[in-house]
């Protein structure tokens, strides 16, 4: 057993080996850290650590369903109840670098929504209504 373990490493050792191509020139200066243990490609330059994220996802038989995923720039997370409301909410950082929240719902009275990137129309105060013109 031991014989069969060392052979298959032997083996699987060789198969790493590069192997130059007959093609090539036998006078082609190549580097000699071609071959060697040069592992710089593999590795990036500037390791930079990223903040963990995370997700989730779990459902049942009756249709109900829990998901969701957060990171350093974004999350989102959503529910759907057996009675098939669905409530959910979202983030994101725009262009601008703000952050921009969306929450959701979606059940019998349709699908509402509340997002800090909404237009908003300004309503003037009730002491400024401008008065209906007279009729002619």
């Amino acid at each position: 057993m031991k014989y069969l373990f060392v052979f298959s490493v032997f083996v699987s050792l060789s198969l790493c080996v590069p192997v130059p191509s007959p093609d090539a020139e036998p006078d082609a200066d190549a580097a000699p850290a071609a071959y060697a243990s040069d592992y710089t490609y593999y590795v990036p330059t500037q390791a930079v650590a990223e903040p963990p994220t995370s997700q989730y996802h779990a459902q049942d038989d009756a249709g109900q369903y829990n998901f969701g995923f957060a990171s350093s720039d974004q999350t989102k997370q959503e529910v759907k109840t057996a009675d098939g409301v669905v409530r959910g909410a979202y983030s994101y950082v725009d262009a601008n670098g703000v952050v921009q929240s969306v929450n959701y719902i979606a059940d019998a009275l349709g699908f509402r929504v509340a997002a800090t990137n909404l237009p908003v129309h300004d309503v003037p105060a009730e002491g400024h209504v401008v008065a209906a013109a007279a009729p002619v």
